[in-house]
């Protein structure tokens, strides 16, 4: 068995319509993987640090009960809107749509302000695409405690891609090209 090569996502960077199409791209990547991490549920329960979540991990809705489809549609805004930010606070991301959905996953997970702050942003911003992705998988914590499903989530499993194997698919390649290898 071969492995698949990874699907080439061209953006337009730069732009408006870039941004847009950028964005657009990371959602449906995480589409892919974060429901199976984060789970779904159509009623509200809390999280393991107590705080009210229904569908794919949304927090900041009314909590009552939710139809598929209702959170079909709350998840696809919440990825877009998560995405938007990390575009917006992370110059260049565009270019890398493997890379912004990783990172618009972990936001989610962190917030924006907690994500505008990351070690991951910092070393993307400075050209470190590699260390970028490692620096997340520090983040497994939730309440000041680890726990093995974010450990899971950030590093992935032998069935399951976690966000640091998708957000490598972008940053070895971004890291040649920095470097004038490619």
């Amino acid at each position: 068995m071969t492995a698949q090569p990874k699907p080439q996502i061209k953006t337009q960077g730069g732009t408006k319509s870039g941004a847009a199409a950028a964005i657009a791209a990371a959602a449906l990547i995480m589409a892919q993987f974060v429901p199976v991490w984060e789970g779904r549920s159509l009623t509200p329960y809390k999280d393991v640090v107590g705080v009210w979540t229904v569908c794919e991990g949304e927090t900041r809705v009314e909590m009552r009960t939710y139809t598929a489809a209702e959170c079909d549609a709350m998840s696809a805004e919440m990825y877009k809107e998560f995405a938007a930010h990390v575009v917006k606070v992370t110059p260049g991301i565009e270019e890398h749509p493997f890379m912004l959905a990783a990172f618009s996953s972990i936001a989610i997970n962190i917030g924006k302000a907690g994500y505008s702050r990351s070690s991951m942003r910092r070393e993307y911003r400075v050209g470190n695409y590699r260390q970028a992705c490692r620096a997340l998988l520090k983040y497994n914590k939730a309440g000041g405690r680890g726990w093995r499903g974010l450990e899971l989530r950030r590093r992935g499993d032998a069935d399951r891609m976690g966000e640091y194997e998708v957000c490598m698919a972008d940053a070895v390649e971004a890291q040649l090209a920095a470097q004038g290898v490619l």
